[in-house]
């Protein structure tokens, strides 16, 4: 059985070549199953950073937090 898996192995890779789309016709995300969970972190990364910076108030904050100070 093993020996079955690794002769087709071999013959599916015997040209050295191993595309992306080889390895989308043989299942990406079956073969490798930490692929996704890694794809899923980097884009929730992207995300949060994404609205970390985006929500940094910048100048209309800063004048506002002056505002605040001068009515104590």
């Amino acid at each position: 059985m093993i020996s079955q898996e690794l002769a087709e192995y071999a013959s599916t890779h015997a040209g050295g070549s191993h595309n992306l789309q080889q390895q989308l016709k043989q299942g990406l995300f079956t073969r490798n199953p930490r692929l996704f969970e890694t794809a899923a972190y980097a884009f929730f990364v992207a995300i949060f950073l994404w609205l970390c910076l985006s929500t940094q108030g910048g100048e209309p904050a800063f004048a506002v937090s002056l505002h605040t100070n001068d009515l104590q």
